[in-house]
């Protein structure tokens, strides 16, 4: 059977002239007379063309909420972290979090820096309880004394030291000493600011007068 009598028996089966020209090239090509004389195989490809379905592009909702699923999940887990981290202490895995965390407390609300420098202050007073070892507690030292001045003074912080003196001992104390603040310089720290206070209020009851 030649090409042209191939082309003519698809044609009878059903297939369209492309179809059958298409068919009978691919068998021309393979030059297996066996292949040639199977009516089966012939009408095996036949269906095969009809039948193949029309390719259809439909939007990948997957691929675009991959990427969402994955920045929400590493969201959850960062919020996660830093939850987990504001009981965290000198030391320990997740205090680095903490740490950053402040920070950024900060940034956003200048305030919480009195917050900041009382747990610092409740660092050094729990770790002395803990028995921790004298290079945490100075490195806690340090880290308070470089929280802002005005924050040192507040009666928690200097309480926690007071507390955290009474129990250390050797180099610990002597670190922790340099901290506290005599109370009489904090008495005198409040006066001023309340008699600056008053002077304030004076001040603007005068201006407030003369206007009138």
């Amino acid at each position: 059977m030649n090409k042209k009598q191939l082309i003519e028996e698809l044609k009878q089966a059903g297939a369209t002239q492309p179809e059958a020209d298409n068919l009978g090239d691919f068998v021309k090509a393979l030059k297996q007379p066996l292949l040639v004389r199977s009516r089966s195989f012939k009408l095996k490809k036949l269906r095969e063309l009809k039948t193949k379905p029309e390719k259809k592009y439909f939007f990948n909702w997957k691929r675009l909420f991959a990427p969402l699923t994955l920045g929400f999940a590493s969201l959850t887990m960062a919020a996660g972290a830093v939850f987990a981290s504001q009981g965290s202490m000198p030391g320990e895995p997740l205090y680095g979090v903490k740490r950053w965390s402040e920070k950024v407390f900060q940034t956003i609300n200048p305030s919480f820096a009195a917050r900041a420098t009382q747990r610092r202050s409740e660092e050094i007073k729990q770790l002395v309880f803990k028995k921790s070892s004298e290079d945490l507690v100075k490195k806690s030292v340090k880290d308070f004394k470089e929280t802002p001045v005005g924050t040192q003074t507040s009666k928690e912080s200097q309480d926690n030291l007071q507390e955290a003196e009474a129990k250390a001992t050797g180099n610990s104390k002597e670190e922790i000493h340099s901290l506290i603040i005599p109370k009489n310089t904090q008495s005198q720290g409040n006066s001023e600011d309340k008699s600056s206070e008053g002077k304030g209020k004076q001040n603007r009851s005068s201006q407030s007068a003369n206007h009138h």
